[in-house]
This record gives structure tokens, sequence and C-alpha cells, in this order.
């Protein structure tokens, strides 16, 4: 596996991890039936595996590869490794702002709901 296609593969799978991680979070997801769910986990857990694996394997061929080279192997204007720990630092700070809204937003509810009363929840009939 040359050292191009690897990061071409990578930055495919990390496409497909986030397009992944996206629809995990659409609660709308659920509603259908079929084994969809179990599908999209194992995918899900393939690509990590895969990520991870690739992301070792380019480190050793880069560093390899930049110690016959004498000069670092760039990828967007920046080492892979940086570029790599980039994209997960990005993923992860976005996974936090979203878990914060959440959390924002479910406080400032308890406040209204503190300061108004809540709203009674009447079961819908059928």
């Amino acid at each position: 596996l040359p050292i191009y296609s690897g990061v071409q593969k990578w930055e495919n799978n990390w496409k497909l991890f986030l397009e992944l991680e996206k629809k995990a979070t659409d609660p709308g997801r659920f509603l259908n039936r079929g084994c969809n769910l179990l599908i999209e986990e194992k995918q899900r857990a393939k690509i990590q595996r895969a990520l991870s694996k690739l992301e070792e394997e380019l480190k050793i061929r880069i560093d390899a590869w930049e110690m016959e080279q004498n000069k670092a192997f760039m990828v967007h204007g920046q080492k892979f490794m940086e570029f790599i720990s980039e994209q997960w630092e990005s993923f992860h700070n976005e996974k936090e702002r979203e878990k914060q809204e959440r959390l924002l937003k479910k406080t400032r509810q308890t406040e209204v709901e503190m300061n108004y009363g809540s709203t009674p929840r009447t079961p819908n009939k059928r």
C-alpha cells in the first residue's frame, strides 16, 4: 500500500465515519424496520478499527519515508500525523459543543418550568 493511496483511503474512511456519526444522531433511524441499526453499528465499528489501523500503518511508513528523504511528508499543507490529530480533535470538540448545547437547552427549560410551572403532558388518545 503506497503512502498516497493510504492517505486517500484514510480520508475516504474518515468521510464515511463522519457520515455514520451524523446518522447516529438522527432520531428517525429508530423508526425503520429491519436490521439497519445493527448494520450501521457494525459498519461504524469496522470503519473505526480500519481508521486506527491505517493511522498506525501510515505513521510507520511516513516516518520511514521522512528518514529516507530528510524532509517532512505534508498533506494539506501540514504534517500528516498533525492533520489526523487535528481532524480527531475537531471531531471531539464538535461532539462536546453539541453536548453542551443540549445541556444548556435542558437547563433553560428547567428554569422556565421553575418560574412559570411545567405544562401538563396529557397522553395521546389512540
